[in-house]
């Protein structure tokens, strides 16, 4: 499994997407989200994870960045060594952040191996909440 940082650019994001994440629904095909690696290339999703299960993690505020690190944490630990999975942190910056800030938690979405939303949920990881999230990627790996 592959871990990326992806910092989204605000006004790439709206500009691209046209819709927030909170408006996608399970089923929906993810829009186009541009940003950047840490590295500085440029970054497309869902392209970059095509062909595979996909968990991103996205954070509004800087207080987020605690939530997503610990999804990020157990999500690695148990799909870690699985080739068709990876996942992305995003923290978002500009526009999007500002609108999004009243978002406190950590929002989440995972996206199948065509780029569709098979999950998403906002908040701070509980065993409930993993146990759902763990379950959608087992039945997305097996489908293939």
């Amino acid at each position: 499994m592959t871990m990326w940082i992806l910092a989204m650019l605000g006004v790439a994001l709206t500009a691209s997407a046209g819709v927030s994440a909170v408006q996608l629904a399970v089923g929906d095909q993810l829009p186009p989200l541009k940003g950047e690696f840490l590295s500085g290339r440029t970054a497309v999703l869902p392209q970059a994870a095509s062909g595979r299960v996909a968990l991103l993690m996205l954070g509004f505020t800087y207080d987020s960045r605690f939530q997503v690190e610990e999804w990020a944490k157990r999500f690695r630990q148990d799909f870690g060594t699985k080739p068709g999975v990876t996942f992305f942190e995003i923290p978002m910056i500009g526009g999007v952040a500002r609108m999004g800030k009243w978002f406190i938690a950590a929002y989440l979405i995972l996206i199948d191996q065509h780029g569709r939303v098979a999950w998403r949920i906002a908040g701070s990881l509980d065993e409930q909440r993993y146990s759902a999230l763990s379950s959608e990627v087992s039945k997305l790996l097996s489908a293939n």
